[in-house]
């Protein structure tokens, strides 16, 4: 008796709180588009043409007023999830001036999820480990928004939804 009251216990807690049993890889699953912000800060100059030039050495010309600015770097695109700890990126556009890098478009990525969250693994010089939230869940305990959080020295926030 105890252990089919518990049985009935646990599948009624599963049907008002779906988010709940969505705990494993198989919870993000379809195509997402996202849109990832942040800003980036640059030493350089305006040049005569209106040409923002960052001087990377850190060394201004001559006669010329170099300074720090800040610049939004926008990245758009969309990404495949198999549910099984593996993302493709379908598409990639970065915005803004030094923003570059990114993934090779079609070429499985790692990637982990623990409870409500997990980490999207993008080797290479211009990679890292995005940081996952994962929330609003479909009947199918699938991650229908993705909040991401790229760590890096210059930190960008983004959201990704599926489609």
């Amino acid at each position: 008796m105890k252990l089919k009251l518990f049985a009935v216990f646990a599948l009624l807690l599963a049907s008002v709180f779906p988010a709940m049993a969505a705990t494993s890889v198989a919870s993000i699953k379809g195509t997402y588009s996202f849109q990832v912000i942040g800003v980036t800060q640059q030493y350089g100059y305006w040049s005569t043409t209106g040409a923002w030039v960052n001087v990377s050495n850190g060394k201004c010309p001559a006669k010329t007023n170099c300074n720090n600015e800040a610049f939004a770097k926008i990245t758009v695109g969309t990404t495949s999830f198999d549910g099984k700890g593996n993302a493709k990126f379908l598409s990639f556009k970065n915005y803004g001036p030094g923003n570059s890098g990114g993934p090779v478009m079609g070429t499985p990525y790692p990637y982990k999820v623990s409870g409500f969250f997990g980490t999207l693994t993008i080797p290479g010089p211009h990679g890292g480990t995005v940081s996952l939230s994962l929330g609003s869940f479909n009947s199918t305990n699938v991650a229908t928004v993705l909040q991401f959080l790229i760590p890096d020295t210059q930190p960008s926030i983004g959201t990704a939804i599926l489609q």
